[in-house]
């Protein structure tokens, strides 16, 4: 029906999604008075000009426990409709007039036995990936069973809050409308997605769960310990750390990392965390925060033999050749929104500025920029090879052997590399890993930063309590965390600065991908939860001992298991586990109150497996 601009076009889909079922006479005692005096209603209130005086619109007395409405009357006057009484009778009168005849159709093929079976219950599914590399994209599909008509969708995701694995906490964001959805993995540790699915009369809804990985897999390992803290009251990741454990199997560490975010002192005190979101196993061996304070319009970075350096943008940037073709400069001139992003196999070829012999031995390359994966070196350094006479590049013919390598993390970051005892010359960066460049700069360390080390005065392992003892000094006594623990630091922190302030986090230990453990999906109640993977016998903490000590274990198979104590004569001291066990992780305490000081070893069996290990009692 159109009225001028108001063209509506009613069918049956429409006036399903708008208003709803169909006009159901069936429960009343009089079906076909029903839908005749209702429509008399609706046409006498909404579509005349009510001629006959009758002011009063309301059902007979028999009717009104079965009349759904409260419809007030409209005493309309005149030969000429307007517009509002147009639109009356184009968005009331109309679309009741097609509820009432598909309820009157409805009702005959009830009377003749003809009614179709309803349709199943509403129901939606998703369908998806439930894990994802950061920096990648996610295609989610959707299944509708038992609407009739057309549905609506609302797609929402949401990051939890820390700590809560179940989606009970957190904010949903809006993040797309049709029946199929594409997101951008820009965020590590996971989220959740919410779908809701509205058919005019009833609504549904499903949840799904992604893991987004921030490491490599495999041999690079799923996410690597993670450093976390406190902004405006929620733990927020930052970046890994450790980077170079997966290029340095079985061997401990150093890494040093300039928090890219800001670390707000709660009171006189700093508070991170190191987590473990997924798959991984790390040895902690020491852990410290360096304060760097610097003038306010200087800037900061630490290179990866622990130098931290205090610069200032250089007012005659270098020249960056991308390829030998591209000029890059202006991309690269300073940490900000423009960034470029690079193959693997690309090659930048960077112009030194002229120095001073006395500023030679101060010089760092400073770059900052971002890769998703980091299971190896993201660039090597060289100094370019130049053909005879000529200044430029031999990019096709360069055989210089590297004299270093730097890797980028995950997140934006920044990462420096000594020149110190480098000759003079082009340098080359080879990029072995995709990735994306945002500051490239070759800086004067002036040297003018003042440093200190915050006081650890707290280290609180969620499993295991207060290992402030085992962090302390690099001494390979480990505190250990396994997937899904973390251990909370408190660092002192006397005075708020007035300077530009940056804070540097040392670490040294190593991670590798623990195998014992995959995260699993409950049927029962869709929560995820580590499941072991093989049988496995950790170290006793704490190790030395007096008196007690916490052994930890896990099983991959229901059965008997058995832990048992011997001293180093073979003799059993102690019975701790001697039962039928379910697949899953446990804890169990050793008390030694009553034995002497020495060496005893403590053995796990289940089924055909066997493992010992060492602890030393001290009293």
């Amino acid at each position: 029906m159109a009225y001028g601009t108001l063209a509506t076009y009613w069918n049956a889909t429409r006036v399903w999604n708008i208003f709803g079922n169909i006009m159901d006479p069936l429960n009343k005692p009089d079906p076909l008075r029903y839908l005749m005096y209702d429509q008399n209603q609706y046409a006498d209130h909404f579509g005349s000009r009510d001629f006959s005086g009758d002011d009063v619109i309301s059902p007979p007395p028999y009717m009104i426990p079965y009349y759904p409405y409260n419809i007030q009357p409209t005493n309309l006057t005149g030969a000429t409709l307007t517009e509002t009484e147009k639109i009356n009778i184009r968005d009331n009168t109309f679309p009741h007039v097609i509820r009432a005849t598909a309820g009157l159709l409805y009702w005959f093929a009830n009377e003749v036995g003809i009614i179709p079976p309803p349709p199943p219950p509403l129901s939606v599914t998703i369908s998806g990936p439930t894990n994802a590399q950061k920096y990648t994209t996610s295609n989610f599909t959707s299944t509708v069973v038992g609407s009739w008509g057309s549905v609506t969708y609302q797609w929402e995701q949401m990051y939890p809050c820390c700590g809560d694995d179940l989606g009970n906490c957190g904010t949903y964001l809006i993040r797309g409308n049709g029946s199929t959805l594409t997101l951008y993995n820009n965020s590590a540790f996971h989220y959740y997605l919410k779908l809701t699915v509205w058919n005019g009369n009833q609504s549904v809804v499903d949840y799904h769960h992604v893991t987004v990985e921030t490491c490599a897999p495999g041999g690079g390992g799923g996410s690597c310990p993670t450093l976390a803290y406190d902004v405006s009251g929620e733990i927020t990741d930052d970046n890994p750390l450790l980077i170079k454990s997966p290029s340095n199997p079985g061997l401990d560490v150093t890494d040093y990392y300039l928090a890219q975010n800001v670390i707000t002192p709660i009171g006189n005190q700093i508070n991170l965390r190191v987590h473990e979101p997924q798959t991984e196993h790390t040895w902690l061996d020491y852990a410290e925060l360096i304060v760097t304070r610097v003038r306010r319009d200087e800037l900061v970075a630490v290179n990866d033999d622990g130098e931290i350096i205090n610069y200032k943008e250089s007012t005659a940037p270098v020249s960056v050749m991308l390829n030998g073709e591209t000029d890059i400069t202006d991309i690269l001139t300073s940490m900000d929104s423009i960034d470029i992003s690079l193959v693997e196999g690309d090659v930048l070829t960077v112009m030194r500025n002229s120095l001073t012999p006395e500023d030679e031995d101060d010089e760092d390359v400073v770059l900052g920029g971002e890769v998703p994966i980091k299971d190896q070196e993201s660039i090597t350094l060289k100094v370019a090879k130049q053909k005879d006479g000529d200044e430029s590049l031999d990019s096709k013919d360069s055989d210089n052997p590297p004299f270093g390598g730097l890797f980028f993390r995950p997140n934006r970051s920044v990462i420096a590399k000594s020149l110190r005892n480098v000759p003079p010359g082009n340098l080359e960066i080879e990029i072995n890993r995709d990735l994306v460049l945002d500051y490239l700069a070759i800086v004067i360390n002036i040297r003018t930063a003042r440093t200190r080390t915050l006081n650890l005065i707290g280290a609180i392992h969620n499993q295991q309590g207060n290992v402030n003892n085992l962090l302390g000094s690099i001494d390979q006594n480990y505190a250990e965390i396994l997937p899904g623990e973390s251990i909370d630091f408190t660092f002192q922190f006397d005075n708020v600065p007035t300077e530009r302030i940056a804070y540097v986090i040392k670490t040294v230990g190593r991670y590798e991908t623990d195998t014992t453990f995959a995260f699993n999906k409950l049927t029962s109640t869709d929560e995820e939860v580590l499941i072991p993977k093989e049988n496995k016998l950790f170290d006793n903490y704490p190790n030395p001992f007096n008196p007690t000590t916490q052994i930890k274990y896990s099983v991959k198979e229901n059965g008997l298991v058995t832990l048992k104590v011997y001293d180093v004569l073979g003799k059993e001291v102690a019975v701790l586990v001697n039962e039928d066990k379910l697949v899953g992780e446990y804890t169990v305490t050793f008390e030694a109150e009553n034995l002497s000081s020495g060496i005893y070893f403590y053995t796990l069996v289940a089924k055909e497996f066997q493992q010992t290990k060492k602890m030393i009692l001290v009293k």
